[in-house]
């Protein structure tokens, strides 16, 4: 089932790293699953082109059989699931470097505190109005550190608030100070090139003349990094993984607060939800045992 899951969720997307983010998985997990199958099966499914990946005949063959039933499939395993704990089904929508990076792998301590309570996970969309009746909650970045959430939302600060410079393993031991990063290509996520400015005002220095690559994930900038292409701003909360794995390197005491991070918005008139308060405070605790302290 996961080699099918990654190989649909490819054939739709056309590209391997669009299907990791939608499964919530590494990209290196995607490839590793088609593989898997492609072996299996004996045949290639996919050929590469200079706009992603297509589906090959037999790929295209498996596609189209296969799709409609692992939808019937989740069509009825949802709806039972459903009809059995009513209630037991929370909805959230979040980014998706967040969801991978660091909400995922805590997931399974809240399915024990809460084991009839079933988490689904949709991606962010850009400009979300928080209106539909299809999520449950949302776990949004803030956009502007001075900007007033809908009246209709109750938004709690989560995590993310503290920024901290990334660099390459090989690079850290050149970084003694703040201005020896601008030495550096500047990596930074689309929605806020301004952090660059905001952390050389910080500690002083004049803001950068330029900036290089732009990325529209946070985990694109971050992998940019472990592959030694420049340096990077990102929420500290995003590294563990990739820290614990030696794959980055964050400078010391070169960090700033962004005064943004990430909120959990919910509608007022879910006030009271047990199943959310439970997930809210879940939040929270997993937020204060990060030892964050912004």
């Amino acid at each position: 089932m996961p080699e099918l899951h990654a190989f649909i969720a490819v054939a739709r997307s056309g590209s391997f790293s669009a299907a990791a983010h939608t499964l919530f998985v590494t990209q290196g997990g995607v490839s590793r699953c088609v593989q898997r199958l492609e072996s299996r099966l004996g045949t290639p499914l996919f050929v590469r082109n200079s706009r992603g990946v297509s589906l090959t005949p037999a790929g295209q063959r498996l596609y189209d059989q296969v799709e409609p039933a692992m939808q019937t499939l989740s069509d009825a395993i949802a709806g039972v699931q459903t009809d059995s704990a009513p209630g037991g089904v929370l909805r959230l929508r979040t980014v998706s470097t967040l969801s991978m990076r660091w909400l995922v792998p805590r997931l399974p301590l809240f399915h024990e505190r809460m084991p009839g309570v079933r988490v689904t996970i949709q991606p962010n969309l850009l400009d979300d109005d928080f209106l539909e009746t299809d999520v449950d909650c949302w776990l949004y970045w803030r956009k502007s550190a001075t900007g007033q959430w809908p009246r209709h939302l109750r938004a709690t600060y989560i995590i993310g608030r503290e920024t901290v410079p990334v660099c390459h393993p090989s690079v850290l031991p050149c970084i003694k100070t703040p201005a020896d990063l601008l030495r550096y290509p500047l990596l930074y996520h689309a929605e806020v090139p301004e952090f660059w400015s905001q952390w050389c005002e910080a500690y002083g220095l004049p803001p950068p003349q330029t900036l290089d690559s732009e990325f529209n994930i946070m985990a694109g900038a971050i992998d940019a990094v472990a592959d030694n292409f420049g340096v990077t701003l990102s929420p500290a909360c995003l590294l563990q993984m990739d820290l614990r794995a030696g794959r980055i390197a964050v400078p010391p005491n070169m960090a700033y607060s962004s005064r943004r991070g990430y909120y959990l918005c919910t509608p007022k008139t879910r006030d009271g939800d047990p199943v959310i308060e439970a997930f809210r405070d879940w939040l929270l605790e997993c937020a204060e045992s990060d030892f964050e302290t912004d």
